[in-house]
């Protein structure tokens, strides 16, 4: 039986540019679903992609590049 790839694109933004629009707790929670994609590969025998764009690396390009490299 050969090796299963799973690819997931995981965004996080907490810092945005206005002050008020800040949240607390999306890049712990890609961090936390990162955490869980690598434990259920490992113990299905899958190899897990991420790719994970935090805060100033989300831009819009990227996102898209994501989904055309890594995803596509």
């Amino acid at each position: 039986m050969s090796k299963r790839n799973i690819y997931a694109l995981l965004v996080g933004i907490d810092d945005y540019p206005i002050a008020s629009h800040k949240l607390n707790g999306c890049v712990n929670d890609v961090n936390a679903m990162h955490e869980f994609l690598e434990f259920r590969c490992k113990s299905e025998g899958t190899e897990l992609k991420v790719l994970k764009l935090l805060n100033g690396e989300a831009t819009k390009a990227n996102i898209v590049k994501g989904f055309l490299e890594h995803l596509g």
